[in-house]
């Protein structure tokens, strides 16, 4: 990178590639707003199961239970949701 020459044609690389990116995202949703899915029946299940964790979930995550019931629930669209938080603190209980 010594060369400015040779930093614009990263920069410029970096920037095409960056709006191909961009371009394909937008295109992926049009396509995935196209398909609709029944939605899921509330499971009795579901909670049976939540029950059987060993400690209270979080404020946090009782939130996010219940954002992912609705959208698999009330939605009739995939849902496209990240679940993140630090090791250890119920994400994989949350999904």
């Amino acid at each position: 990178l010594s060369k400015p020459e040779t930093w614009t044609k990263r920069k410029k690389s970096a920037s095409r590639a960056a709006k191909k990116l961009a371009f394909d995202v937008v295109k992926l949703q049009a396509l995935r707003d196209q398909y609709y899915r029944e939605p899921y029946q509330e499971d009795v299940r579901q909670s049976e199961f939540e029950d059987q964790f060993p400690y209270e979930p979080t404020p946090d995550q009782q939130e996010v239970f219940s954002q992912v019931q609705s959208d698999m629930c009330d939605r009739t669209r995939a849902m496209d949701r990240l679940v993140c938080g630090d090791v250890g603190f119920g994400k994989t209980e949350v999904a």
